[in-house]
């Protein structure tokens, strides 16, 4: 037998139990996990440049699964309007400039002073921030599953949408950002009638001084919300697309590894639970059964466990 059968395979020169499932070695995972987050803890700090931050959240998908959402629910879907874009791109900034994460600045200054110097005229407008989610689909399902976010997403007065993704560092932590914000102009070009459903709007919207629902912090993708162009439309499914990768994401390292190690003795404890059983070896199962259950939990919740968050 050899050295690594006998570590991951009951057998009778082990004494009938696989040296990876036993204390030592659960301990040491326990150890190399710490030592793994210190690790990259330290050098993902801040000018460090050795490890960056991986996601792949375009602004394409962010808008295309916002508007799938509002169809689902026989609502119009919002069309990009670059003027909203570029009050998204500097409203990340800002929050980078001024290390905050709030929906207010610490100087004074609204969401909708960024929408206003971009050159965009509204009626009502509304906005949502996401930090630090993997990918796009996470970013739209967490705004979702919060009611207040959920009311700008599905709110029909809205017709037009921004966004902006770009990444930075916030309060000494590398992340990502997603700024969406929504807004309806205040002189709409009439736009023809089609049935549908929509449901009555209580988004955080107000028409002379809206307030927002506001997601996350990023860095930007520019800064100049002064002197904008004329508002340019694209139509849904054919907005352009921002991505941010870069080559690691500490949390997902931590993330990863924590889950193949969980899975890997979920697998370890089923095989040494089959082997004592179907060899009748006089040993107590009771302890393999709590860590079955223990690890299998582990596993799971890892598994849903997302490191993004919503304000």
């Amino acid at each position: 037998m050899t050295p690594i059968v006998k570590f991951f395979l009951p057998h009778h020169k082990n004494n009938h139990r696989a040296h990876a499932v036993k204390a030592p070695a659960i301990f040491s995972y326990v150890i190399f996990l710490i030592l793994l987050q210190v690790f990259l803890k330290i050098f993902s700090i801040p000018g460090s440049n050795v490890l960056g931050i991986s996601t792949n959240i375009s602004t394409t998908d962010i808008i295309n699964l916002t508007n799938e959402r509002r169809v689902s629910q026989g609502i119009r879907p919002v069309k990009e309007n670059q003027l909203l874009s570029q009050a998204a791109a500097a409203k990340a900034q800002d929050m980078l400039n001024q290390n905050y994460w709030a929906h207010f600045a610490p100087d004074g200054k609204t969401p909708w002073q960024f929408i206003n110097q971009s050159g965009y005229s509204y009626s009502v407008a509304g906005e949502n921030l996401a930090r630090d989610f993997d990918n796009a689909s996470s970013v739209v399902v967490a705004w979702m599953n919060s009611p207040s976010h959920k009311q700008n997403l599905l709110d029909s007065s809205f017709t037009e949408i921004g966004v902006a993704v770009t990444e930075g560092n916030l309060n000494g932590v590398n992340g990502s950002l997603v700024v969406q914000m929504f807004a309806s102009p205040a002189n709409p070009a009439p736009i023809q009638q089609v049935e549908e459903t929509t449901p009555t709007s209580t988004a955080n919207s107000l028409s002379a001084t809206p307030s927002a629902t506001i997601v996350g912090t990023t860095n930007s993708v520019t800064d100049d919300i002064g002197n904008a162009p004329e508002s340019t439309e694209a139509v849904y499914g054919e907005t352009s697309q921002v991505q941010v990768n870069y080559p690691l994401n500490p949390y997902l390292i931590i993330k990863t590894v924590s889950l193949i190690i969980s899975t890997l003795l979920v697998l370890l404890i089923a095989i040494d639970i089959v082997y004592v059983r179907r060899n009748r070896i006089n040993r107590a199962l009771h302890h393999n059964f709590a860590h079955l259950f223990v690890f299998s939990l582990f596993a799971i919740a890892i598994t849903f466990i997302s490191s993004g968050s919503i304000l």
